[in-house]
């Protein structure tokens, strides 16, 4: 298990800017979503539970801010707080949902929720089963997490969406 946020801004190095979607993420959401890094290391539990400000640039926006450049050990601002870039991801293009994989910053889970958010809840929880159970199983457990935490006990008011590898498909099928 995974959990996300994420969030908008402007991330700048030098004279050079862009409009980005930041994650914060653990250490696990990059197993979970087989990222990989192309230059540098990417962040553990301990960069996220010491809210240090470490970044991991995507391929594309590593690009727009470096040009050939590495960005790693490199300080960039989001959201007008300085990162130091630790890393930069293989270039993946277009995942789940629509979503440019290579056009991502991802920060530590508590420093994009409290100090780039002021929030102290998930957007997402990356979910990644073992091969023993079906989609359809795992799925239903999670639904039945959310609701017995939310203190939902009617379906048809969940305050939460669950969505599958198989939903992302469909959608890029269409």
């Amino acid at each position: 298990v995974a959990p996300e946020v994420r969030g908008l801004g402007k991330i700048v190095y030098g004279n050079n800017d862009t409009n980005v979607t930041f994650e914060g993420v653990s250490e696990e959401f990059f197993k979970i979503r087989n990222f990989n890094v192309d230059q540098g290391d990417l962040f553990s539990n301990k960069d996220v539970d010491s809210f240090n400000r470490v970044v991991i640039l995507g391929s594309e926006i590593a690009k727009t801010l470096f040009q050939d450049v590495s960005p790693v050990g490199k300080t960039i601002r989001l959201k007008n707080i300085a990162f130091r870039v630790v890393g930069v991801l293989e270039s993946k293009g277009v995942g789940p949902f629509g979503v440019d994989q290579d056009n991502l910053v991802m920060v530590p889970l508590s420093v994009a929720q409290k100090q780039l958010l002021g929030v102290d809840y998930y957007n997402v929880i990356n979910v990644e089963a073992s091969g023993d159970y079906t989609i359809e199983f795992t799925s239903s457990r999670v639904i039945s997490i959310l609701r017995s935490n939310h203190h939902i006990t009617d379906p048809d008011k969940d305050d939460f969406t669950v969505r599958t590898q198989e939903d992302a498909l469909a959608l890029l099928n269409n």
